[in-house]
């Protein structure tokens, strides 16, 4: 795998598993913080396990599509110069 697209992926996971840690911690905490609201203000926050699934693969998906998106960026920019 070339340099820079290991690098964009490298920089795309870490943001994402950032991202993913942050969106986690403010689930927690409205779940938590919830329960002393009114109960028609915020309704249950129940993830399935679908939904689990679906957020723990869309990090790498989507570090995935910026490695890619690089690479053709990169081979199109060298085309133009060709």
């Amino acid at each position: 795998m070339p340099v820079f697209r290991r690098m964009v992926l490298a920089v795309g996971l870490r943001g994402g598993v950032i991202g993913s840690v942050l969106a986690l911690a403010c689930l927690i905490a409205l779940s938590l913080l919830g329960g002393d609201m009114a109960p028609g203000m915020l309704p249950g926050l129940r993830l399935e396990a679908i939904d689990w699934v679906v957020l723990v693969l869309l990090t790498p998906l989507v570090a995935t599509v910026a490695a890619v998106t690089a690479r053709s960026t990169v081979l199109s920019a060298l085309a133009r110069l060709i």
